[in-house]
């Protein structure tokens, strides 16, 4: 019995080599592995949560410009004009040649107004609610809104509500268009003494909605950003679907819950697959409709890295534990006496002590190696667990020397430490992009004028960029020629070139308008510009020229000069800014345009006032003439019948 429970000192070797490595991998495993997955859940969130804003703001600046749009529409005299024509010949019917008239003068406008501004159809319905015209004739067509037959349908809520002010109103399924979802938007049409005769409707089409939420960037391959009502029917459609999701799917997930509430946030749940995904989930506000938007992205793609990483610790401890069992037990068997010695040293080993305190002869045999290679481990370990140390107190910096080219563990722990330290600085470096594309997308939007807005971000630009000099040309057309004009420039001393132009097609500034791509010079020709700056005259080491494009229009071109080349980061995140600018810009041209029209509306209000009046007054003359007439006419009557009489009267006598 004493026999059988004796263990041997090769077995305790091999038991306790094995034990000893695999605790130290695991330790080092378990560090690892939770290290990275939290820095890659954070990570993701951060996109995730990047994305969703990006999103919502695209989302909800859509629905601002479609209830801009209709109040502009209606203010227009052809609308108003358009309205009153429809309107005196409806009642002849549809089909009557009075109304067919009136459709030959008003249909072209108003098609192009609704091809203009991308709605699905157009609608003009008069104060008792009579749809009088559409550009798609659809059934509702020549239905009342009041009492007819679509008059429950939720276009019948934009009616109503449009005869108050501007309103929007929440998808749902439209019996004249297939039954297929369907939004709103309405605003009351005003003659020109302000009262209201009928209201003007725009029907949403839902290919924009999906546009903007199926862009998929910074998704990877299982990510979706996604819209749901307060009815928890998807207001977009799913892109895992083939068919459309919309008010058809239901979604109930904690992330939509949570949003509906007004509550924003990122976690891990199971979305309306049943798959567990990464969610950053946010409420969205239109007039009186509320949304949840969420970004999420499967946990199992978001993982990858880290079961990747998993795997190749596991493999390496397996692989090392057999080693280190094989290379004990023989060397157990011949060398019992040394092998004594290294047990106790092995033993402080295996209580956490890496010191060596029983000391072990040298040998130039294989016993001799085995210690040499038992100290090696011992340091090894001191530097593993230093370097382990250093990465778990932030340090990822420290320097860590593998033990040769065959060292898996120190070799993984290398590139643990250099993911790590890319990681970090990749996260500077989207902090620094993020913290920029808010600084300059609350300058676009607060920006007056188009001069405001390209002097306020050029400047803004060139001082976080920290370069040299930046210009901003826009798009003009002189006559038939379409020219580059210098709107705003920036420097150290703030040199201004006033009334610069370059006509399309010259120098870099005019190819990068025709190429419609990004120019990036790093031998700069000597007399390309000459900037001053405290340093003195000199020139720029690299010149960026990127045009501000936008739904493949050049708005203008965005031109930086820099003592220093520029970094790929810099050169993108400008790329990005200058996507912003192009918008902002168009926003800023269409608001100036909107501006113009509406104030020459004014004007024809005025002057067909002014004409009222003055028609007014030649009445009231014109009156009183005839009432003058009138008064002259009976008392020549009078003096007549007196002449008359008297001259009956002498033919008597």
């Amino acid at each position: 019995m004493e026999r059988d429970r004796k263990v041997s000192i090769a077995t305790q070797l091999i038991v306790r080599f094995t034990s000893l490595g695999l605790l130290t991998l695991l330790g080092l495993s378990f560090i690892v592995y939770f290290v990275a997955k939290a820095a890659i859940l954070d990570r993701t969130f951060e996109q995730l949560t990047s994305v969703r804003e990006t999103k919502r703001t695209q989302v909800t600046d859509f629905f601002s410009d479609q209830i801009a749009t209709i109040e502009v529409m209606a203010s227009l005299p052809v609308i108003t004009n358009s309205l009153q024509a429809y309107d005196s010949t409806y009642l002849q019917g549809v089909t009557s040649s009075a109304y067919d008239s009136v459709n030959q003068v008003y249909h072209p406008y108003l098609a192009k107004i609704k091809e203009t501004y991308g709605l699905y159809d157009l609608f003009l319905v008069n104060l008792a609610g009579d749809i009088i015209y559409t550009v798609v004739h659809e059934p509702d067509f020549a239905t009342n809104l009041v009492d007819g037959p679509y008059s429950d349908q939720n276009i019948a809520e934009a009616y109503r509500e449009g005869l108050k002010s501007n309103t929007i109103v929440d998808f749902d399924h439209y019996a004249p268009s297939n039954g297929d979802p369907a939004s709103f938007v309405s605003s009351p049409i005003r003659n020109s003494v302000g009262n209201v005769i009928g209201v003007l409707i725009g029907q949403i089409p839902l290919d924009e909605i999906n546009a903007i939420t199926q862009e998929r960037t910074g998704l990877g391959e299982s990510g979706e950003t996604y819209l749901v009502g307060s009815d928890y029917l998807m207001r977009s459609d799913s892109r895992f679907s083939e068919e459309s999701t919309v008010l058809k799917l239901k979604v109930e997930t904690l992330g939509v819950e949570e949003a509906l509430v007004g509550s924003s946030g990122t976690q891990i749940i199971d979305d309306y697959r049943g798959v567990p995904v990464l969610s950053s989930y946010s409420s969205l506000q239109v007039g009186n409709i509320t949304f949840a938007i969420l970004s999420e992205m499967d946990v199992a793609e978001a993982l990858q890295p880290v079961v990747r990483l998993r795997n190749i610790i596991i493999l390496i401890t397996l692989f090392i534990s057999v080693i280190i069992a094989g290379v004990t037990y023989l060397i157990a068997q011949r060398f019992i006496s040394p092998i004594k010695q290294i047990q106790a040293n092995l033993n402080n080993l295996s209580r956490g002590n890496l010191q060596m305190d029983h000391e072990i002869t040298a040998r130039k045999d294989e016993l001799g190696d085995m210690i040499q290679a038992l100290k090696t481990v011992v340091r090894g370990l001191h530097e593993t667990a230093d370097f382990a140390t250093a990465i778990g107190e932030g340090n990822l910096e420290q320097e860590y020397q593998a033990l040769g080219e065959e060292d898996t563990l120190g070799s993984v722990l290398i590139k643990m430490r250099d993911q790590l330290l890319q990681n970090r600085n990749d996260a500077q470096l989207r902090g620094w992009s993020t913290q920029g594309l808010t600084l300059f997308t609350d300058t676009l939007r607060n920006a007056q004028d188009i001069e405001e807005l390209s002097n306020q971000v050029l400047k803004q630009l060139v001082n976080y960029l920290e370069i040299s000099q930046g210009a901003i040309f826009l798009v003009e057309e002189e006559g038939n020629k379409t020219v580059l004009h210098m709107k705003a420039c920036y420097a150290y001393q703030r040199q201004k070139f006033i009334n610069k132009s370059i006509p399309a097609g010259d120098g870099v500034i005019g190819q990068a308008y025709l190429e419609k791509e990004t120019i990036y010079l790093t031998e700069v020709p000597t007399d390309y510009a000459d900037i001053r700056s405290g340093l003195g005259g000199s020139q720029p080491s690299a010149i960026l020229v990127i045009p501000l494009l936008i739904e493949d229009t050049v708005e203008g071109i965005l031109e930086l000069a820099s003592f220093t080349v520029l970094e790929d980061h810099q050169i993108s995140f400008v790329e990005k800014v200058a996507e912003s600018i192009a918008s902002a810009l168009r926003n800023a041209r269409i608001n100036t345009q909107t501006h113009r029209l509406l104030m020459e509306s004014q004007e024809q209000a005025e002057m067909m006032q002014a004409q009222e009046e003055e028609m007014r007054q030649n009445m009231e003359e014109l009156s009183a003439t005839q009432e003058e007439m009138h008064r002259k006419e009976k008392a020549y009557l009078e003096k007549i019948e007196k002449l008359e009489a008297q001259l009956a009267t002498e033919g008597k006598s």
